[in-house]
């Protein structure tokens, strides 16, 4: 199983060998190159690969046996676009889960409450949602999932246990402080790159190429264009003989303490 343990592993018993080796016989110095370099691509790979479990299991999609899905919006609440996402997502009867954003959260604490009493799950995506997240030590990651999840619990009176880190990065420091928390990671396995398309009737098409059973899709519900798709996506879906469900269920975890 490759991930960072093993990768550890198995650079240091390579790299042993070569100085071994070169301490009798000189060998080229760009076996020691080729090494470095195969190790750092691996380091990064799983770094950014949120589907690698490289430093942790994260759980990015379900049973691949049943036309079940769940969705999923990130970086809200927004009063721009979440309010009209939720009333697309009671007219459809569709649940959904929301990974938000502890400074979106202070100026939005009633779309957070809403979200939560149409029965969607909440979920953290940090306080502040830091683009250099992945170079933050243990201790701030854990203050940046601690103040988002207390936030969210003074307010819908729930302890959250689901954590999808921004950008998808982990590292040794992330999983530490997952581990420590108690958060279950999740991830995805349909990335709409909605943040990118603007166009609606690409974006439409592109994910329903992606829909397969046990997909994990990730929306944002700060984007004008997915207010667009997402009620012929989930058409399509009922069409297709899929059911949406919670992402709890899909994924066998419990979303609250």
């Amino acid at each position: 199983m490759l991930n960072f343990k093993n990768t550890i592993l198995a650079y240091l018993v390579i790299m042993t060998i070569l100085l071994s080796i070169h301490f009798f016989v000189s060998i080229p110095l760009f076996l020691f190159l080729i090494t470095n370099i195969a190790f750092i691509i691996l380091i990064v790979y799983g770094s950014a690969y949120i589907g690698s479990n490289f430093f942790i299991t994260i759980l990015t999609q379900g049973n691949n046996q049943k036309k079940c899905i769940a969705i999923s919006f990130d970086d809200g609440p927004s009063p721009l676009y979440t309010n009209n996402i939720l009333d697309i997502l009671k007219n459809h009867n569709t649940p959904a889960t929301f990974f938000c954003i502890g400074k979106n959260i202070e100026q939005n604490k009633n779309l957070l409450l809403k979200i939560d009493q149409d029965g969607h799950i909440i979920g953290n995506h940090t306080y502040n949602h830091p683009f250099h997240f992945g170079l933050l030590s243990k201790k701030k990651v854990k203050e940046e999932l601690l103040s988002n999840s207390l936030l969210i619990e003074q307010i819908i009176h729930k302890k959250i246990k689901l954590f999808r880190p921004p950008f998808g990065v982990t590292n040794p420091n992330i999983a530490a402080a997952i581990k420590e928390l108690n958060f279950i990671p999740i991830g995805w396995s349909a990335r709409s790159l909605d943040t990118i398309s603007k166009d609606p009737q690409k974006l439409l098409n592109k994910i329903k190429k992606q829909l397969k059973p046990g997909a994990v899709f990730l929306f944002h519900d700060t984007q004008f264009v997915i207010t667009q798709v997402l009620s012929p996506f989930i058409e399509y879906c009922y069409n297709e003989g899929y059911q949406i469900i919670p992402i709890s269920k899909l994924l066998n975890c419990n979303p609250y303490e």
